[in-house]
């Protein structure tokens, strides 16, 4: 008797789990009343074409090719930065040098 009991206790275990298992695979997720809609225009989509390569993302996260690729641009493009602010400040340097050896050939003492 005391086996029998044990069986049917194990087939009825074994049942009820197995049958959680299939109805929590089989049912959606339920909406909650207070889950806001995300709007699409803000979503950052998986792969981004861009003139630098595909850039690569995973919910929103870059991965880390793209991080990488994004810093080398960054770098990249503050070194430009930096050579266009300080042309001027050359110009003007070699402007002065130029005015400089033009007076002291004519005699003029700066």
């Amino acid at each position: 008797m005391k086996k029998g009991f044990a069986l049917l206790l194990a087939v009825a275990f074994t049942t009820l789990t197995m049958g959680g298992c299939v109805t929590s695979q089989s049912s959606a997720v339920p909406r909650m009343r207070m889950t806001t809609a995300i709007p699409e225009s803000i979503i950052v989509p998986d792969k981004i074409e861009t003139r630098l390569g595909t850039l690569e993302f995973f919910d929103g996260f870059p991965s880390k090719k793209t991080a990488q690729t994004m810093h080398d641009y960054l770098y990249f493009h503050r070194a430009v930065d930096v050579f266009l602010d300080e042309m001027s400040a050359a110009s003007i340097y070699a402007r002065m040098e130029l005015y400089a050896v033009h007076l002291s050939s004519a005699g003029t003492v700066l």
